[in-house]
């Protein structure tokens, strides 16, 4: 299964939830695809999987994306 992550930003105080969000994607053989702004945040802090991709714009998600998950904020 494959799920599109977005978020508009993340505050450090929320990085050892995300890490906990990822690795249950992963435990749950869930591949994120992360919005680019995002992962450019994560990558030096959070564990990803290491075939984790990204997009930049919601054309570019694929029909085989099952579900889009949006993290914090008023959305």
């Amino acid at each position: 299964m494959k799920a599109a992550i977005y978020s508009r930003g993340i505050e450090t105080g929320q990085l050892s939830d995300l890490q906990i969000f990822f690795d249950e994607l992963n435990e749950l053989k869930i591949e994120p695809i992360i919005f680019l702004h995002l992962f450019e945040q994560l990558k030096e802090t959070i564990q990803l999987p290491s075939a984790t991709t990204t997009f930049s714009l919601s054309e570019q998600l694929k029909d085989d994306i099952e579900c889009i998950i949006s993290l914090g904020g008023d959305g």
